[in-house]
């Protein structure tokens, strides 16, 4: 095996999704059995359904809420410190909105899109921040999702080579490219902008 083929196979390594690089990771968020079914009540409402044709089903909630308790102790303290509280608001709120008898956990996901879409919808912008604050959590968890990867057509492994071969390219002297950028150029932006006027 060549020097080449050793640098292949440390950068498969760096970007395997969960390499094994000794990292450990901070204990993990463990909720109550009541919290638990609070959160899958918001990914239920939250992520896409099947309707759509995106994953969702009970591999996918799991994975998301693996995701999110995970994720949890990285959050900022006030984040931690709220975020319970905004599901456990968000959970009762088919009660206190006066639009059933039961918790948000207790409905089908439909029904609690819906319900979610007019807290959201609310005149108090503190319960409008409590749903963002929501849709954020779990969704940041679903799009990270190798399954949902797949179902968008999404390859990351992929575009990270790129943006590696890229810095390669740039750390041994070279120019970018046009077709190196993610975006527009600001100059070429400028210059749209000008023919258009």
């Amino acid at each position: 095996m060549g020097a080449s083929d050793d640098a292949n196979v440390a950068e498969v390594a760096l970007l395997d999704r969960f390499p094994d690089d000794g990292w450990v990771r901070a204990r993990r968020w463990s909720p109550s059995q009541g919290m638990v079914n609070a959160i899958y009540g918001l990914i239920g409402a939250i992520c896409p359904g099947r309707s759509d044709g995106a994953p969702a089903d009970k591999s996918v909630y799991d994975a998301v809420f693996v995701q999110m308790v995970q994720t949890f102790p990285y959050m900022s303290r006030l984040a931690r410190m709220g975020l319970p509280w905004i599901i456990r608001v968000l959970d009762w709120s088919p009660i206190w909105r006066f639009e059933g008898v039961v918790r948000l956990q207790s409905l089908p996901p439909e029904q609690g899109s819906a319900v979610l879409d007019r807290v959201a919808s609310s005149r108090f912008a503190l319960l409008r921040t409590f749903v963002t604050a929501a849709r954020a959590a779990v969704l940041t968890a679903y799009f990270d999702l190798p399954v949902v990867h797949d179902a968008l057509g999404y390859d990351p492994v992929g575009f990270m080579r790129e943006r590696i071969a890229l810095r390669r390219r740039l750390e041994a002297g070279k120019v970018s490219e046009q077709t190196d950028l993610l975006q527009p150029s600001p100059q070429t932006l400028l210059a749209a902008a000008v023919d258009k006027s």
